[in-house]
């Protein structure tokens, strides 16, 4: 039952932030982090990554993304997914739905029911 109060918005956009042009540069703060791979491509594997989708489920990360061949949304692109009990350390990435030369998968996203 909603109590009728507000909560603040947990991001504040500045009025120039989605007016691009050579003139308008967004003014946002910095925001550090660390980088871990979860995927590497190599010459002869899938190489174009795209779509991530990252949620936390029941104490571990979970990362999905399309993974096409060469480029963006074509023939034999691929859905991998891989998971991470700290962000640091991830398993092997696995095809939740391998591409054929007639299809195209494309992550949109993860649905979540407990």
């Amino acid at each position: 039952m909603s109590s009728g109060v507000l909560a603040a918005p947990p991001v504040e956009t500045k009025s120039k932030l989605f007016k691009f042009n050579a003139s308008t540069k967004p003014d946002l703060p910095s925001v550090k982090g660390d980088h871990f791979k979860v995927y590497q491509a190599t010459a002869d594997s899938f190489k174009f990554c795209h779509h991530p989708c990252l949620i936390d489920y029941r104490g571990k990360l979970f990362a999905m993304w399309s993974n096409g061949k060469i480029h963006e949304d074509a023939e034999g692109q691929r859905l991998l997914i891989s998971d991470s009990t700290d962000g640091e350390r991830w398993c092997k990435p696995r095809a939740l739905f391998e591409g054929g030369d007639d299809k195209i998968f494309v992550a949109a996203g993860l649905s979540v029911v407990s």
